[in-house]
């Protein structure tokens, strides 16, 4: 993925401004999922996926209102959350934040989810419930 340099169409610079809303789970009070919303007023379930020395990874994919209220109640997937998008185009961000650097960086991009990493889609069947209730060796034992 390259950088993005440029504003896709169909989107704003306010698409890439995501604000914390609610931490739905997290480990050593590191966020894996959470709720966020951008400044045009999308909400995004976030989720943690990949990680190096200086960097964290993180798939944000559009979430309604109702998606938000199934997936606390595990009445859906993680992988539907990524999977199928509210507006059925199927386009989620993918923000590589860097530590490395003084100050933060952040790249964001607008990929399809099906051109995501398979490592970054959690496979079917993982609910919030389910990463409550056997998570115990970090993101990368239970997503991939």
């Amino acid at each position: 993925m390259e950088q993005m340099t440029a504003i896709p169409q169909g989107w704003s610079e306010a698409d890439f401004v995501l604000s914390p809303e609610e931490v739905l789970f997290s480990v050593d009070k590191i966020p894996i999922l959470s709720i966020m919303r951008s400044q045009t007023g999308i909400r995004y379930a976030v989720f943690a996926v990949d990680e190096t020395d200086d960097s964290m990874i993180y798939v944000c994919a559009p979430i309604s209102e109702l998606g938000v209220e199934r997936l606390k109640q595990s009445e859906i997937t993680l992988h539907e959350v990524v999977v199928r998008t509210p507006n059925g185009d199927n386009e989620v961000l993918v923000v590589v934040r860097s530590f490395g650097n003084t100050p933060v960086t952040q790249e964001t991009h607008v990929v399809k989810a099906w051109e995501l990493p398979d490592a970054w889609i959690p496979e079917p069947g993982f609910t919030l419930g389910f990463l409550k209730t056997v998570f115990k060796n970090g993101p990368r034992q239970v997503l991939q």
